[in-house]
């Protein structure tokens, strides 16, 4: 018993050291490097699965964005294709980024998955902190406002990527 008491003491007395580099608080600025991923998997779809990657740099370096899809079919092609954002795209995503505070509550959604639906996740990764939040089935991201706003703009990314693999398939052939 007096094993398990210290072990405990131990815990609550080593916990402050595990926690993260900074409050949460003051993640969420967005004014650094910032790494986004919006992962999807699909139940009965063209696609298994979808990755959109949008990398926003510290200091030089272009802003950019990467889609990577696998077909849903049996050798399950990987589909690619990646742009540039531009400075102002990059300047009213960290806005829009900002807006949202997803650093916040509103981490919870639904996986529908088994009924031919969707499961969507996006990552968030601010001066060193990262923030998960379920996308499908999330009211914070369906109903109007900030959030709402930022998953138009992740989609609308994602559509534009899409076009180019295709317009780029379409000039191979």
């Amino acid at each position: 018993m007096k094993r398990a008491i210290h072990a405990v003491a131990i815990l609550f007395a080593l916990a402050p050291l595990c926690t993260a580099q900074m409050p949460p608080e003051e993640a969420g600025t967005f004014e650094d490097r910032v790494l986004l991923e919006l992962s999807t998997e699909f139940g009965r779809a063209l696609f298994k699965n979808c990755e959109l990657t949008v990398h926003l740099p510290q200091y030089d370096g272009p802003a950019t964005s990467r889609l990577a899809c696998t077909l849903n079919t049996t050798d399950g092609e990987l589909i690619e294709a990646s742009a540039e954002i531009t400075d102002e795209q990059e300047s009213n995503l960290r806005e829009m980024l900002r807006e949202a505070k997803l650093f916040g509550s509103g981490h919870t959604g639904t996986d529908k998955r088994g009924v031919c639906g969707i499961f969507q996740i996006l990552t968030i990764g601010d001066q060193g902190i990262t923030v998960a939040i379920v996308i499908s089935g999330n009211p914070t991201f369906s109903d109007p406002g900030p959030r709402k706003t930022l998953l138009d703009w992740l989609d609308a990314q994602e559509k534009t990527l899409y076009q180019a693999w295709q317009d780029e398939r379409k000039n191979t052939e």
